[in-house]
């Protein structure tokens, strides 16, 4: 009986052991959703003009190498004329190693642009659709359409939780067999809220 209690007792010990060090060689415990914020700031440009643009975004982590992101940005395209969009896409990280994390993306959204008179320099995508086709015409008209987005970047950690993030990316907007694409370039502020560590550490 002693020794089947010794036994017992010593196969307690050695289970209780291997799930300490086991638990302490896990990172990050078990793999969680993070939750991610941005504000971003920078220019867009199409048709040989450069405007400024604006905007935000929340983030998911879903694994250490992809994140899905919805966001807006506004652009400034002056002279009574704005535009908008909307995109929801997926980040695929390149590497996962912090504090330098490079990323591709893509996604697909809704671009809309709005003029408010006909100009000289408006793009002949749009050019084609106004109507009625009167060159004093000085009502707004919005056009809204499906677009696809590609582009890329990097995510500089600043801190466990603060990354700066330059990017890149190329909206191809389509309507009727045609095309339209706005180029912008970006520096996001993004905050990683993380209740557990979710991402390798620094």
């Amino acid at each position: 009986m002693v020794s089947i209690r010794r036994l017992i007792l010593a196969g307690a010990l050695i289970i209780a052991n291997s799930t300490a060090a086991a638990a302490q060689t896990t990172p990050g415990n078990i793999w969680r959703h993070g939750t991610t914020a941005n504000i971003f700031a920078g220019v867009a440009s199409s048709a040989s003009r450069t405007r400024s643009v604006v905007g935000g975004g929340v983030g998911w982590e879903v694994t250490p190498w992809v994140g899905l992101e919805g966001r807006f940005a506004w652009q400034d395209r002056a002279r009574d004329e704005d535009a908008f969009a909307a995109e929801l896409g997926a980040h695929v990280n390149l590497l996962s190693e912090r504090p330098v994390v490079p990323f591709v993306k893509g996604g697909v959204g809704l671009y809309r642009a709005s003029f408010g008179r006909v100009l000289d320099d408006i793009p002949e995508f749009y050019r084609r659709r106004l109507a009625p086709p009167d060159p004093a015409l000085r009502a707004r008209q919005t056009f809204t359409d499906p677009s696809l987005v590609v582009g890329g970047g990097v995510n500089v950690y600043v801190s466990r939780h603060v990354a700066i993030r330059p990017e890149i990316e190329a909206i191809a907007i389509r309507r009727d067999g045609r095309g339209h694409v706005v180029t912008a370039v970006t520096i996001h502020l993004a905050y990683h809220f993380e209740e557990h560590p979710i991402t390798p550490s620094r």
